[in-house]
């Protein structure tokens, strides 16, 4: 994966707005990203957490947010995780994670600390409506379809396999901690580059993933009641049965 950063600056009308913009290399392809203004997204966005190192069973502090719909690529502060679900989710739009157990309900901590009950409820609402989806759970069903293989892929080993590109998992993965409460302008530019990714390679992998069902399904003569391969019902499963599953493959 190949960067560039354009800038980091607080904007001057605005102090509470980030001015943090660039573009990340992933395969063949150059994708620009920015801070998140309010811009709407498409039907079908990916959204990926990062977080403070996990200890124990606590859940982990949000520390950056990133989403992508294929063509608008941004990253957030988590103090506008709410904003963004109350703009999306009650209309219908589709939201995709790779390990949703984790990203669920690390925004539902974050949620919850801010108070931001109504987006709480969009999201948990969105996964009883079946518009909550997920690569890990969804690569693990078509595995399993295609070659009786259930294990469940981290984001880099799917996309390997599926978008035929490598990701870099290690160099800030642990580390986000140091962003957190933090002023964005002085943040190493790898935080950005290395979250914004992960949303982008989502989104990708999901296209090829859902491509991938949609030919088993036909073939099969299967129902789509329960989404792909069922794959409705494996996310809420990988939710709900307690109250912080962690499933470390993202």
């Amino acid at each position: 994966m190949m960067s560039q950063l354009v800038t980091t600056n607080r904007s001057a009308a605005n102090p509470d707005r980030y001015e943090v913009a660039g573009s990340v290399h992933l395969g063949q392809h150059s994708h620009s990203w920015s801070w998140w203004n309010r811009q709407q997204l498409r039907r079908h966005f990916a959204l990926d957490t990062e977080t403070e190192p996990i200890i124990g069973p606590r859940v982990p502090r949000l520390a950056m947010v990133s989403v992508s719909d294929g063509r608008q690529n941004y990253v957030l502060q988590p103090r506008q995780l709410p904003d963004f679900l109350m703009q999306h989710l009650p209309n219908q739009y589709q939201m995709i994670c790779h390990n949703v157990a984790f990203d669920s309900w690390a925004m539902e901590r974050d949620l919850t600390d801010l108070g931001a009950g109504m987006a709480l409820d969009w999201l948990w609402s969105a996964v009883e409506e079946q518009r909550v989806h997920d690569t890990m759970l969804l690569a693990g069903l078509v595995s399993l379809a295609e070659s009786d293989d259930d294990r469940l892929p981290s984001l880099a080993d799917a996309v390997q396999q599926y978008c035929g590109y490598q990701l870099e998992k290690d160099t800030y993965r642990t580390r986000y901690a140091e962003t957190i409460h933090q002023d964005w302008t002085k943040l190493d530019p790898g935080f950005f580059e290395y979250v914004v990714s992960d949303a982008i390679a989502t989104y990708q992998l999901y296209v090829q993933l859902t491509r991938e069902a949609k030919h088993i399904v036909e073939q099969a003569g299967a129902s789509r009641q329960y989404g792909f391969l069922t794959e409705a019902i494996q996310v809420k499963a990988a939710i709900w049965p307690s109250p912080f599953k962690l499933i470390q493959s993202s």
